[in-house]
């Protein structure tokens, strides 16, 4: 396994990871998370890979971003979501 942040030329991984309707329920699409990230500089979207394979997405808040969900401005994890093809 390894992790990355996301970078501009990663879009085309984004664009073909898939999440389940079912996981849209609780989750964020990756997609949508990306656009939110490009506009909030306390934002940070991370990538996980298995080999070259992308199987996880989730998204880093610190600072003012956390605020909504913690008193610890460190940093908080949201939009988990993990690849329906890898268990």
């Amino acid at each position: 396994m390894r992790l990355k942040f996301y970078e501009a030329n990663d879009e085309y991984l984004i664009d073909r990871y898939t999440i389940t309707e079912e996981q849209l329920r609780y989750t964020m699409s990756p997609k949508a998370s990306i656009e939110l990230v490009k506009q909030d500089k306390d934002r940070h979207a991370v990538l996980v890979f298995d080999e070259d394979k992308l199987v996880t997405f989730f998204v880093l808040h610190e600072n003012d971003g956390v605020k909504p969900y913690s008193s610890n401005e460190q940093s908080i994890l949201t939009s988990f979501s993990g690849c329906p093809n890898i268990r």
